[in-house]
């Protein structure tokens, strides 16, 4: 029987809001509200009525979570408001369940069925997720409205018990250690099992709000047992050197936008004991700090005035689209005074990417002085969630240029011979005579002396580097290392092309060489017989260097120039021929090997780079290519240093210009400090018949304001304008 609606609306609200009356004395149920925020996260009032619409009206094929969650909803803000307009929509959602339940074609075996496929699954499977959901909003609803579904709710419990080789969604891990699966189906195999972190978590908090209204020792029994096995696994959702994180076991790299929903979920649950539990605690600082490595907020100085910011909502692992909710930007200064920056919708294809997909704003030289700190949220249907903060001291360390290796101060520099030092460079002119006296003398060679204002010791291993800019091709030169002892050592050097170049110089490998003399000074010898006019050589920096990432530092410009990667000859292959730099794609290209003649399916071009590049986890590898025909079926393979293998399939691309942005540590396994040595692009030729593509050119982006820059170049699309597909 239906008790008065404002008889039952005052009876039900201490029961539900016991931990938001007393939070200050009794910690036990925590906060209503951050426990049920990832359980409605991305419903609102317009979606909860849209599906309810489609739903009645066939449009949709019934979706057991969205059902569950709705009701959720509509239930919570009919409790927190009293406005009839929810409770209408509960009333409409409980009557599409009981219909649901009532239809062997989507309730069967205690579980609600989908009748749809999803990705390899065909119609028929079920969800402990979606179950969990259901009995929440069920049980939430007969507490709120007085109606009566225990049936039902018996009937999912029983299938959450149940283990999945018996049709239920139930994998016992070990004794008192459980996972319930957001993906069952018939004859299900263990090896098939996925671990979906997500749909986990969000059962767990389901189940425990469900025990918490209406007290069950079967639900009690599957939280402790879930949360117990949720410690078990809970580390093994981390890629290597904790880079980024797994969506799922098998394993799956994670979308940003479920890394995000993640710390909502664990925050939820959390709340659910009355002390912080340090495996959960430590579980959030560090995906907090994965998310904050990855979308760093990179700083410039403008002048002497100030300073300019910008933040980047493309991130890995998957660079290659926005795949993250709406960004909110709070700069927080010393004595409170606030300004709040917001991004564009992510989602709004049809606006520039270069506008969506970044932030930027300035800051004078006394407003940077008086940031407390700058707070990183994002927000999604009216709800919000802080990600992240920067400190003043971290703002400080991430102003271009801070980071790099260990500068060699020079004391002097200097130049002989043919070599003629002046406003900072070097002019060498093969016909100048050195010796005036000696009419037909010519020197031959161009010497800049460089002295350091410090002796320098070099281990095995560690590198002088020095930045430089030559106006001509250098093929004959070598270099003098005058250590502290007045002793010298020389080596060829390898020629070097016109324009900026990074020269690495290992002392250790300068025969005669002894580790423990120290360095003081260096002499650059370019021999000019071949020099047919004059040219200029500058000496940007020095630096001493200890591994390959931070030669890679010095090698990526601070710039907001994205830099030109040098590429050796590109090849092609099996279905993919090349041909006066275009590589035409036949599908019904026969490939040829010593064996016999056979279909690839496959088109593969191979892209060496001139030398190893290295990659951290902010830094892009992007490519601008044409084709004339939409490239569904793709994806890319990288070799490292040492020649392991790296693979990522990539979203499709439609014909014409496009810009391909990857991570390479959004690759699965991928080591940074190995390197890229070489890329392969396979694209899968079954669906089409013949096209051509074109590769123009390969850039590293190291920095926000670099990325940001490729998408200017309004000529090339991007890619990001043919996907779709919902957030959750």
């Amino acid at each position: 029987m239906m008790l008065p609606r404002l008889k039952l609306f005052f009876l039900v609200l201490p029961i539900l809001l016991f931990s938001t009356s007393n939070c200050n004395k009794n910690n036990e149920f925590g906060s209503l509200e951050k426990r049920i925020k990832p359980i409605i996260w991305g419903t609102d009032d317009f979606s909860s009525k849209q599906s309810l619409a489609d739903f009645q009206a066939e449009k949709r094929e019934p979706h057991p979570l969205d059902i569950g969650k709705s009701l959720i909803y509509t239930a919570y803000k009919y409790q927190q408001t009293g406005d009839s307009f929810y409770k209408e929509q509960s009333m409409g959602y409980l009557a599409l369940m009981e219909k649901l339940y009532s239809n062997p074609d989507y309730y069967d075996k205690n579980t609600f069925k989908y009748n749809f496929s999803h990705g390899k699954l065909k119609p028929g499977w079920w969800s402990g997720m979606a179950n969990s959901a259901i009995i929440f909003g069920l049980t939430f609803s007969d507490n709120v409205y007085g109606t009566n579904h225990h049936v039902i709710i018996d009937s999912l419990i029983e299938n959450l018990k149940t283990d999945y080789r018996e049709g239920g969604c139930l994998y016992p891990i070990d004794v008192n250690k459980s996972w319930i699966l957001e993906y069952a189906w018939p004859d299900m195999e263990e090896k098939s099992v996925k671990f979906v972190l997500n749909g986990f978590l969000y059962s767990l908090i389901c189940l425990k709000m469900a025990n918490n209204i209406s007290p069950n020792p079967d639900l009690e029994l599957l939280f402790n047992n879930g949360w117990t096995g949720l410690e078990h696994k809970i580390d093994d959702y981390y890629f290597e050197g904790v880079k980024w994180t797994k969506y799922d076991l098998k394993p799956t790299i994670e979308p940003p936008h479920y890394a995000i929903f993640d710390i909502i979920l664990l925050e939820s649950l959390a709340s659910f004991k009355d002390e912080k539990v340090e495996w959960i605690e430590n579980t959030l600082i560090k995906r907090k700090n994965i998310l904050k490595q990855a979308y760093k907020l990179d700083i410039a100085e403008k002048g002497k005035k100030g300073y300019k910011a910008m933040f980047s909502l493309i991130g890995p692992p998957n660079p290659y689209w926005i795949d993250i909710y709406p960004i909110e930007i709070e700069i927080n200064f010393i004595g409170g005074e606030q300004k709040t920056l917001n991004s564009y919708p992510p989602k709004e294809f049809e606006m520039d990417i270069y506008k969506r997909g970044f932030i930027s704003f300035d800051l004078d030289k006394t407003e940077f002085s008086k940031i407390n700190n700058i707070t990183v949220s994002s927000e999604y249907l009216g709800k919000k969630q802080e990600l992240f903060m920067f400190t003043q001291k971290e703002l400080q360390r991430n102003v271009s240029g801070v980071n790099l290796p260990n500068r060699i101060e020079i004391e002097s520099l200097s130049a002989n011979y043919d070599g003629v030092f002046k406003d900072s460079m070097v002019t060498i002119d093969p016909e100048r005579m050195y010796d005036s006296n000696i009419e037909s003398y010519k020197n031959n060679v161009a010497q800049t002396v460089i002295s350091f204002k410090d002796t320098v010791n070099f281990n095995e291993g560690e590198n002088l580097v020095l930045k430089v800019a030559n106006t001509f091709d250098i093929t004959d030169h070598k270099f003098f290392i005058h250590t502290e002892n007045e002793k010298v050592y020389q080596k060829y050097y390898k020629s070097i092309s016109e324009g900026d170049n990074i020269l690495v110089l290992n002392p250790t490998q300068f025969e005669g060489y002894n580790s423990e003399n120290g360095i003081r000074k260096i002499v650059w010898q370019i021999y000019t017989t071949k020099l047919k006019q004059k040219g200029t050589v500058k000496v940007d920096e020095i630096f001493k260097v200890k591994s390959g990432i931070e030669l890679e530092r010095i090698r990526s410009t601070e710039g907001e120039k994205p830099q030109a990667i040098k590429m050796e000859p590109l090849t092609a292959k099996f279905d993919a021929e090349l041909m006066d730099s275009i590589i035409k794609v036949d599908s019904k290209r026969l490939f040829e090997d010593d064996l016999e003649s056979y279909k690839s399916r496959i088109a593969q071009i191979v892209i060496p780079l001139t030398e190893t590049r290295n990659f951290q986890v902010n830094e892009n590898l992007v490519l601008k290519v044409d084709s004339d025909f939409d490239i569904m079926n793709h994806k890319f393979i990288i070799y490292d240093n040492y020649d392991m293998v790296y693979q990522r399939y990539y979203l499709p691309i439609p014909k014409g210009k496009n810009i391909i942005v990857l991570n390479p540590v959004g690759f699965p396994n991928y080591i940074s400090k190995n390197g890229v040595k070489k890329i392969v692009w396979q694209i899968y030729t079954d669906d089409m018949e013949q096209g051509k593509i074109k590769v123009y050119n390969i850039f590293k982006t190291n920095n926000n304001f670099q990325l940001r820059n490729i998408f200017a170049d309004t000529d090339f699309n991007f890619e990001e304008k043919i996907i779709r597909g919902n957030i959750y």
